[in-house]
């Protein structure tokens, strides 16, 4: 594969991310409804944690991703796919610090009245 579409590949994994940024950035405190998970709580559940940071941590994410696939676009014109493995291989292991599966140790730093 020349290097052109690894570039193009790169920008179409920003040009996902960037959006949801925009998103989380947009909805504010309904941000936090978007996030894996916590959408399946009760009000009740949901009334316990600091929405307004769980969406802006989620915008930081999206926006952080966006970025490294548009560096890795940028790399890819002299290192082709090696960039587009590193920006994946980046992206996984920022992806996989938020995968948890209990949705209270997902939340708990979250919590407002500890």
């Amino acid at each position: 594969m020349r290097s052109e579409a690894w570039i193009i590949s790169c920008l179409f994994m920003a040009s996902l991310f960037f959006p949801l940024a925009v998103l989380f950035a947009r909805r504010k405190e309904k941000g936090a409804d978007l996030a894996a998970g916590f959408n399946t709580l009760t009000e009740s559940q949901k009334a316990r944690y600091d929405r307004a940071a769980i969406s802006r941590e989620y915008r930081d994410l999206m926006r952080l991703l966006g970025e490294i696939w548009l560096l890795g676009a940028v790399l890819a014109h002299w290192l082709g796919p090696w960039a587009f493995a590193a920006a994946m291989a980046v992206m996984l292991v920022l992806c996989g610090r938020h995968i948890h599966i209990d949705w209270e140790k997902a939340f708990e730093k979250y919590r407002i009245d500890q």
